[in-house]
């Protein structure tokens, strides 16, 4: 699977403090968090037995609405994957997912931060 296709479904969401990525039948939304501070995290995955095996990888990893969180930095440009992982496949594949397609589509920086202690 080519992160080309895995686009913006509108620009304007961004601006709007909202962001939606899409690929084929997989969406993937970004809500600003009532604090401005995060991002919360919603996706819709395919049920489609013709779905491609990264998309069947991010549906067994669970990410469902709520389930992790981007903080985002001072300059916006830097957004920190903020989640109570073991250090397991299942971590690994996700942060292998966030990190090729999140951060070759938009150029954001990803980083780990699983110390954190961040609570809404």
């Amino acid at each position: 699977m080519s992160y080309q296709n895995f686009v913006y479904i509108n620009e304007e969401l961004h601006r709007k403090k909202a962001i939606q990525l899409k690929w084929g039948e997989c969406e993937v939304s970004f809500q600003l968090g009532a604090n401005q501070d995060h991002w919360r995290v919603q996706s819709s995955i395919s049920q489609d037995p013709k779905v491609v095996n990264d998309m069947e990888t991010l549906a067994e990893l669970g990410l469902q609405k709520n389930s992790c969180i981007l903080r985002r930095k001072a300059d916006e440009k830097e957004l920190f994957f903020v989640k109570e992982f073991q250090k397991t496949n299942r971590y690994t594949l996700f942060r292998q997912f966030m990190k090729k397609y999140l951060d070759e589509a938009r150029g954001w920086k990803l980083a780990l931060d699983l110390d954190s202690d961040y609570e809404e």
